[in-house]
């Protein structure tokens, strides 16, 4: 898959837009998401944002990046059902997953986790900015990781950063499966 050095995104804030995106999913075998949320400026803690990477309708050999806004009063339930059939690739996945799971109801059925992955191929170094420098040679700026995702309009900044935390995903796992199968360890993969 070819990557676009600096991310573009579309963000979905509008039924319309949000109905747009669903062909996108459906068409895709795998989707790689990840989330946001305001836990460190909120007692309880809300999805904010959902970022999510499928591969291109244009070009079979890109991926498109969207990033979902729950806060904007979407009735997200197309999208939950978009995406539970599909093969869903998440880098450390158990707080993206409870936060879609209390956000959208959402329960995968297949999961791709990168650092499962990375970690069964002994990479000792397996932060989403340490694989994305080591396998595609570009640095992630991690500069929003704690910023109040709650907060409307989001600089583009902030969108930035989230775009970054998914674009990535889906040809990263790609390049760990083949790794995987090259070492005869993708049984124990499928097992983790």
């Amino acid at each position: 898959m070819a990557l676009a050095q600096s991310p573009s995104h579309d963000v979905v804030a509008s039924e319309q837009q949000l109905a747009d995106l669903i062909p996108q999913i459906q068409a895709a075998d795998r989707v790689a998401l990840d989330t946001e949320a305001d836990s460190l400026h909120s007692y309880r803690e809300k999805l904010c944002l959902i970022q999510i990477s499928a591969p291109s309708a244009i070009a079979a050999s890109r991926v498109d990046d969207f990033i979902v806004d729950p806060l904007s009063k979407l009735d997200l339930e197309p999208l939950r059902h978009a995406l539970e059939p599909k093969e869903i690739v998440l880098h450390a996945a158990d707080y993206d997953l409870r936060m879609l799971r209390r956000g959208l109801n959402f329960m995968a059925s297949r999961i791709f986790d990168t650092v499962i992955a990375a970690r069964l191929l002994g990479i000792r170094e397996f932060s989403l900015g340490a694989l994305v420098k080591r396998f595609f040679d570009v640095e992630l700026h991690k500069h929003s990781q704690k910023a109040n995702w709650a907060l409307r309009p989001l600089p583009p900044r902030m969108l930035n950063y989230a775009v970054d935390d998914v674009h990535y995903l889906l040809p990263l796992a790609a390049t760990l499966e083949e790794e995987l199968l090259r070492v005869h360890r993708r049984d124990w993969f499928r097992q983790s």
